[in-house]
């Protein structure tokens, strides 16, 4: 039964089982390497936006501060808000918003 094309069959299986192995190795490395890039871009993202959320609150407080505005001022509020990019402003004083865009 053993004959000389059997190490033959064998070494090729070899081969082939050998390259299926290195192209799931190739394509796990591939995934993780896009994985962590992508959350390393949404976490870039995600700072940006926060930094950009803190000067956007250092302009409000300056303009609060340069106009000496109290909570009853919605209406200045309101104009600064529409020049502005926040998404949402809320105030809120003793439980009761006061001003929400």
């Amino acid at each position: 039964m053993w004959n000389k094309r059997m190490p033959r069959l064998a070494l090729r299986m070899l081969l082939e089982l050998t390259l299926a192995v290195g192209i799931i190795i190739g394509l796990y490395m591939l995934t993780l390497w896009g994985t962590q890039w992508l959350v390393g871009r949404l976490s870039a993202t995600g700072q940006v936006l926060d930094q950009e959320l803190e000067v956007t609150m250092g302009d409000l407080q300056a303009y609060v501060t340069e106009h000496n505005l109290s909570t009853k001022d919605s209406a200045a509020l309101r104009t600064w808000d529409q020049g502005n990019s926040l998404l949402e402003l809320q105030l809120i004083s003793n439980g009761t918003v006061i001003y929400d865009s």
